[in-house]
């Protein structure tokens, strides 16, 4: 299930309380694609900001450019750290999903794998 954040409010009808969840959703979109991410955040290539190459499928030449977070307090040896996969928001991964990688490597003490899966 994906869910879209954004400020956008919801919009609902006058008989109705509740927000309609699929104009949310749509008026979510709509933000996104009309406010993409500001400059500062796309200023840094992709080969910058990511640690590691995960291969493909053997023969395809194809590597998905990602980052990985330890927390600090990990030793050389993370095969006992749980692993978490967080996939970014429409505009591919950028320097807010690293800081959001490493903040979430060092408050849940696990491994963040953030790939880059828009280019």
């Amino acid at each position: 299930i994906l869910q879209l954040t954004s400020p956008c409010k919801s919009f609902s009808t006058p008989n109705q309380k509740a927000p309609i969840p699929f104009l949310s959703t749509v008026t979510d979109v709509v933000y996104h694609l009309t406010n993409p991410p500001p400059v500062a955040l796309q200023s840094q290539s992709l080969s910058d900001l990511a640690n590691t190459r995960i291969p493909g499928p053997p023969g395809s030449n194809v590597e998905i450019l990602s980052y990985v977070a330890r927390p600090s307090s990990s030793v050389d040896d993370d095969d006992d750290k749980p692993v978490l996969v967080m996939i970014h928001e429409f505009f591919g991964m950028n320097p807010s999903i690293v800081d959001k990688a490493k903040g979430l490597a060092e408050e849940l003490d696990c491994v963040v794998i953030a790939p880059d899966t828009f280019r």
